[in-house]
């Protein structure tokens, strides 16, 4: 029997991830296969004749296959279907009462977004009380500035980058069929992360009222937010070693591809926006908005459709209803992420240089209103783009609906 040769099989799935012929994941789905077959009351007739076969060959043979099995297991597309309320109480299960020696880094991403967004509605909501119906801000004046960019810049980070690298984490593995690149490498990503986007309030506040200190210390942790954030973007991409083929006909993949590399962009761009000398050219101006919809367009955009393409066949048990009108999905909004971010930037580089010219006795040289007139072509740029971006959007919506249906 299997219970009888458990400790050596565990010893060699042990000796197989120390050697690194496993990852973690590997690892620990084999372990918990194993405990299942050894332990479990609930095995029909087949899986014990399955398993007295098994327990007479060879433990290599068994450990390969137990490796194997939990290889299919974790690419299974098989979604369960529940309800609101069982999906609440399995998570409160999961997170209070789990049995897993380890939380899927995922989870981490997860658990970081709850609780930071938790903490930041209610630190920036504190006010004093002055009557039964009236209350102000318990901040002021350049405390109440700190406050709000420490509140915002971290809204970006933990609702905008957390939950979207944890889903980034769970299906760039399911969509490409390979594991994590680096298990270890998502972990330093989750910790180094979290230590260091919630410092970075302060370098939306440079040339301000502002102690200098503050505003140094905001520019350091952007600069260092670099490291995990491109960790982050590595580990994605790497994932796909060995799959890249499969990203010229997927287009979950294509959508996920460009997502993660959006990501990479838009967290090498922040952090030298942080600069004193960099941010004096783009401070105000449109190369933020440039910067912002690299991010919202692309990384979080693109990842929502990538994973709307992958979990709703699964979920209604068909195929996807048109997979000519998902490229042209990823085509077109693809253009209008360009044609939106390149004027943009252009702009923003425009407007640096008009506000800074003046004239021999010293005055402005263009007007404010010059400065926003010249900015039409630009503008209309991004009108355009903006359109492609919502037609391919809708052009997503009405194949997924087609695909609900056809389910």
């Amino acid at each position: 029997m299997l219970l009888d040769r458990k400790s050596e099989i565990e010893s060699l799935i042990i000796e197989k991830y120390l050697n690194k012929e496993i990852n973690i994941i590997e690892k620990e789905m084999a372990i918990n296969i194993l405990l299942e077959c050894c332990y479990s009351d609930n095995l029909d007739e087949d899986d014990k004749r399955v398993f007295r076969v098994l327990s007479e060959q060879s433990i290599e043979h068994i450990v390969n296959w137990i490796i194997d099995f939990g290889r299919d297991e974790y690419n299974s597309h098989d979604i369960p279907r529940c309800s609101t309320k069982e999906g609440i109480e399995f998570l409160l299960s999961f997170i209070l009462a789990q049995r897993e020696k380890y939380l899927y880094v995922a989870i981490w991403f997860y658990i970081a977004t709850f609780v930071t967004v938790a903490v930041l509605h209610i630190v920036n909501s504190f006010e004093l009380p002055v009557s039964l119906f009236k209350s102000y801000s318990w901040y002021a004046g350049v405390q109440d500035a700190l406050v709000q960019w420490w509140y915002g810049h971290n809204a970006v980070a933990f609702f905008l980058t957390t939950p979207y690298l944890g889903i980034m984490y769970y299906f760039m593995p399911k969509a490409s069929g390979r594991p994590v690149y680096s298990y270890r490498l998502s972990i330093i990503h989750f910790w180094a992360l979290i230590f260091l986007y919630i410092w970075a309030g302060p370098h939306h506040l440079l040339y301000t009222a502002l102690p200098d200190w503050a505003q140094s210390l905001g520019t350091v942790f952007s600069v260092m937010l670099i490291a995990p954030s491109w960790g982050g973007m590595l580990n994605g991409l790497l994932t796909l070693r060995g799959a890249w083929d499969k990203v010229r006909d997927d287009v979950v993949l294509k959508f996920m591809v460009v997502a993660v590399t959006a990501y990479g962009m838009a967290t090498f761009e922040g952090p030298m926006l942080s600069l004193k000398n960099v941010n004096a050219i783009s401070h105000f101006t449109d190369w933020t908005i440039a910067h912002v919809h690299v991010g919202a367009l692309g990384w979080n955009g693109f990842m929502t459709f990538g994973i709307l393409y992958w979990l709703i066949p699964k979920m209604f048990r068909t195929k996807l209803y048109s997979n000519k009108m998902a490229n042209q999905h990823f085509w077109i909004g693809t253009l209008g992420i360009i044609l939106y971010a390149v004027p943009m930037y252009w702009a923003g580089f425009q407007q640096a240089e008009m506000w800074k010219q003046f004239t021999e006795s010293g005055q402005l040289k263009y007007q404010f209103l010059e400065t926003v007139t010249y900015m039409q072509p630009f503008y209309a740029m991004r009108a355009l783009g903006g359109l492609l971006y919502l037609s391919g959007a809708i052009l997503g919506v009405v194949n997924l609906f087609k695909t609900i249906a056809k389910g």
